[in-house]
């Protein structure tokens, strides 16, 4: 804007000062005065007293000032004609490609909206949050001599975070089992730890993909009031899982004698 402003101040300067120039500039000689700068060369071939008068007055081979001032003048209004219109052309260009810009982005941002659901979801999810766990967690097997004194009455599989998608194939679910304890003479049992184990299953017949184990191991300690007694227990674990291919992942959740299966959609 600035630049198109400016070449245009420049445009009326130059047609003012030509069009005021016997103000500006001593161009024309005063009268009697015949040494007064013209701003032109004399000729010789010009003057009465040798050759005829030319009464066209073509200047000779020298063309006047006023000829070269009107070249001049035409030249520079041409030339900051020129620029002034090319910006104009350039003005339009960058107006187009604004609209353009500002289309697309207002594009992303309804394409944005609509995919987060006005952004209570998240595009590149990348992973639920660390599970919470009640009960310690171990994957390898120890001391397990006390396994008969327990006994599973419910297990349910809850899905908490499943947004699963090109970056992220990471599943968050709970489970929460519950039972009852039973103490054999002096030996009061409780739960020390939950194992967890995972397998690949390839007998169809089970129609899922992948079995997990949860097994509540069981310690004891001594108390001498609690023989033949029972307790009940209830614990609630979170897990995470992952995604072993494209689409619908069956898992069964297995926890004693019961059983549980979740789908987890896996998108591209």
């Amino acid at each position: 804007m600035y630049y198109y402003s400016g070449l245009k101040k420049l445009y009326f300067l130059v047609d003012f000062i030509f069009d005021n120039q016997k103000r500006f500039l001593y161009l024309q000689p005063q009268s009697g005065n015949d040494c007064g700068f013209t701003g032109e060369m004399a000729e010789r071939s010009n003057a009465a007293v040798l050759k005829t008068v030319d009464c066209n007055r073509s200047g000779g081979s020298n063309p006047s000032f006023s000829a070269t001032q009107t070249l001049i003048t035409d030249v520079v209004r041409v030339f900051c004609f020129s620029i002034i219109n090319c910006n104009k052309t350039m003005k339009k260009f960058f107006k187009i490609i604004g609209i353009i810009i500002l289309t697309l982005l207002l594009g992303v941002i309804a394409f944005y909206l609509y995919w987060t659901d006005f952004g209570t979801k998240r595009i590149l999810f990348q992973g639920p949050r660390k599970p919470k766990v009640e009960v310690p967690i171990t994957y390898t097997i120890g001391w397990w001599a006390n396994q008969k004194a327990l006994t599973i009455d419910t297990l349910e599989i809850k899905v908490i975070e499943s947004e699963l998608n090109l970056f992220n194939s990471k599943s968050l679910i709970s489970y929460n089992v519950a039972g009852q304890l039973i103490c054999e003479r002096h030996w009061q049992p409780k739960i020390k730890e939950i194992h967890i184990s995972e397998r690949i299953n390839l007998d169809t017949l089970l129609h899922c993909d992948r079995i997990i184990e949860i097994t509540p191991v069981i310690e004891v300690g001594e108390n001498r009031k609690a023989k033949g007694s029972k307790s009940n227990f209830s614990f609630k674990n979170e897990h995470t899982i992952i995604s072993n291919h494209w689409g619908i992942n069956r898992i069964k959740f297995v926890c004693g004698n019961k059983e549980q299966i979740i789908e987890l959609l896996q998108r591209k």
